[in-house]
């Protein structure tokens, strides 16, 4: 296949994806950093099936990330996670990203350091481990 028509191929592919999960709101599943997750038809994020070393920090139903698409961006609030702290709120926004036959959602924005003695945010940059949420290989239901 000509380079030209794939790229166009995948971007397509992509676009209506968004625009499918933008306008008629179906359910996905997928992978984040060894967690099942599940992306709700009212676009928030919740944990699935959270992986081992999250238990007793997050349980299935916690949000991770509520937002809404507007004009083919994923834009919202993330939550970071810490045990005995209250969830820590940030700014995310990404799309969609076709990677062979399978689409990834990727979300960035300024994470939250905390206080390593403590609960308090002490700053936001784009050098925090939750700075890059990507949820892979989305299935739709």
């Amino acid at each position: 296949m000509d380079k030209k028509v794939m790229l166009a191929a995948i971007g397509m592919a992509a676009m209506m994806a968004t625009t499918a999960w933008a306008e008629n709101g179906p359910t996905f599943t997928a992978g984040h950093n060894g967690s099942q997750m599940l992306i709700r038809a009212d676009d928030t994020i919740v944990y699935l099936k959270p992986k081992a070393s999250l238990r007793g920090l997050v349980t299935d139903g916690i949000m991770l990330v509520e937002g809404k698409w507007v004009d083919g961006v994923y834009t919202g609030t993330a939550y970071a996670f810490k045990k005995g702290c209250l969830p820590a709120p940030y700014k995310v926004k990404g799309t969609t990203v076709q990677k062979g036959n399978r689409i990834d959602l990727v979300l960035e924005g300024e994470g939250p350091h905390r206080d390593p003695n403590g609960c308090d945010v002490i700053g936001h940059s784009k050098s925090s481990p939750h700075s890059r949420l990507v949820f892979d290989n989305l299935i739709g239901d």
